[in-house]
């Protein structure tokens, strides 16, 4: 009993001092160990499974450099331990101490890119997979053949920057200009309540556009029509004119009235000639030359009549909105975007009960015998207050009418009137700088400069105004101060000598 006890005594000390001496293992061979069972493992499962179907493509596995020895926890051996059933191993090493990991998916049968480049490895962070998945190419699909009308060939060729200078050949604009217009009601009006100046004649129709009012103007009994556009729009409007049937008397050309030629002179001219405030990018210097080429001596322009009216409106919102709102934004001061902002004319639709003056008429046209100097205004004005209240803007409109017509007939951009039409124009408001009061008691007198600056397509406008008691008695002047009407951005010398010079 005491041998045998003393033999397992021995058994046990030399097992205890066995494991005494058992030195720890670094972290870097516990690695490798592991390593090797995976592969170990992986024969004896490959040997032991027939091959169904050759390997995947590996994906990459980016692990960082080997740390400093320790004690593996036994749930990275377990974790390891799985990681063995499912892949296969490779090590490589890669540049800065990484090392890349090509591991074999093993089972979904599904294929993974082995690509790993040394950029994508850079910033990675530890433990990082890095796999992109094979994508399957698409059969290019062929580019449809276009099917443009040989009409339409050139307007089919014109880009963004092209409309930009050509808008009327842009769809848009062409069913803007015509949807529930009032202009548009206006020409038919005319025509049809005076079919005896058009039934047998031959008539112009100056900046045809889509044919339209070509179209009607054939529909009210003339014999023949010249439809003339210097826009590409023209190439939509022979079009029209063959759908309707009315090719043998619509005939449309195309060019500038200096360059057309006519067969033979014509009985009236038909154009929609307005541009806002009745001058600015309008087509009265076309209309002018039209008339002194073509028109019988007997001849009716179509409207021939305009008049321009002046007067003091208190829009204080719209003025907040569009031009004091650059005071304080965002807490930046932007002063110099305000300068800008009253330098420029606004073309918006303003209410009557925000006037506080009656309209005075600066200019007055009669197309029939009117030259390019009547363009210009350079007159005297007087404002009577109807409504007391604070002055923030100038307004102007316009009025256009047929003098030959049968009944009374006009076109009014008056922001007084209503109607449930559109209109292509809207008033024009000249900002002053800063805002004064207006009293019923008071006499507001002034001097307008309206002036093309050289052409339609550039103006500019002063004006300046005085106050005066009902005695005659004049007081300080309250604005003196000039606008630009221009299609591109004013310079800096442009918008200083737009401010006010009592400010």
């Amino acid at each position: 009993m005491s041998a045998h006890h003393s033999k397992a005594t021995a058994t046990c000390g030399k097992s205890d001092t066995s494991r005494r001496k058992q030195k720890p293992i670094s972290l870097s061979a516990f690695h490798a160990q592991l390593e090797k069972a995976k592969i170990r493992a992986l024969k004896i499962k490959a040997s032991s499974s027939p091959a169904t179907a050759p390997p995947p493509a590996p994906i990459s596995v980016l692990t960082a450099p080997p740390a400093q020895a320790a004690v593996p926890s036994p749930n990275a051996t377990v974790k390891s331990n799985k990681e063995s059933k499912q892949c296969s191993t490779q090590v490589k090493s890669l540049p800065n101490g990484y090392t890349k990991i090509d591991k074999m998916p093993i089972g979904n049968g599904t294929t993974k890119s082995k690509a790993v480049t040394t950029d994508s490895l850079r910033g990675a962070r530890r433990g990082q997979v890095y796999c992109s998945q094979r994508v399957r190419s698409c059969p290019r699909l062929p580019t449809p053949t276009r099917d443009v009308p040989h009409e339409l060939k050139t307007v089919d060729r014109m880009t963004s920057s092209d409309f930009r200078h050509d808008f009327a050949a842009h769809l848009e604009n062409m069913r803007t200009w015509q949807k529930d217009q009032d202009h548009m009601r206006f020409f038919q009006l005319a025509m049809q309540e005076n079919r005896h100046l058009f039934a047998g004649k031959t008539i112009l129709n100056l900046t045809c556009g889509t044919g339209t009012l070509a179209l009607m103007a054939a529909r009210a009994g003339a014999k023949t029509v010249f439809a003339v556009d210097h826009s590409q729009v023209t190439d939509y409007a022979r079009l029209v004119v063959q759908a309707n049937k009315m090719q043998h008397i619509v005939k449309v050309m195309h060019g500038r009235v200096e360059d057309v030629k006519l067969p033979q002179r014509v009985d009236g001219i038909v154009c929609n000639w307005m541009g806002q405030c009745l001058l600015y990018e309008s087509e009265l210097l076309q209309l002018i030359v039209a008339r002194d080429r073509w028109l019988k001596p007997d001849g009716f322009i179509l409207p021939d009549l305009g008049a321009l009216y002046l007067l003091a409106g208190a829009e204080q919102l719209l003025k907040n909105e569009r031009c004091n709102w650059w005071l304080d934004v965002y807490g930046f001061n932007m002063n110099a975007m305000r300068r800008y902002a009253l330098a420029e004319p606004r073309f918006v639709r303003t209410k009557g009960e925000h006037l506080l003056t009656l309209a005075h008429k600066v200019l007055s046209l009669d197309l029939r015998t009117a030259a390019r100097e009547d363009f210009q205004i350079d007159r005297e004005f007087r404002l009577k207050v109807q409504k007391e209240g604070y002055c923030e803007c100038f307004v102007l409109y316009f009025d256009v009418s047929f003098s030959r017509a049968h009944l009374p007939l006009k076109l009014s951009c008056n922001p007084c009137l209503k109607t449930p039409l559109k209109s292509l124009w809207h008033q024009t408001l000249l900002f002053v700088e800063q805002p004064f009061i207006m009293r019923t008691s008071s006499i507001y007198t002034g001097h307008l400069t309206f002036r093309p600056w050289p052409n339609l397509q550039r103006m500019k406008i002063d004006i300046e105004l005085v106050g005066s008691t009902a005695d005659g008695m004049q007081r300080k002047p309250l604005v003196r101060k000039s606008w630009h009407l221009t299609s591109r951005f004013q310079t800096v010398e442009e918008v200083a000598q737009c401010q006010d010079l009592l400010n």
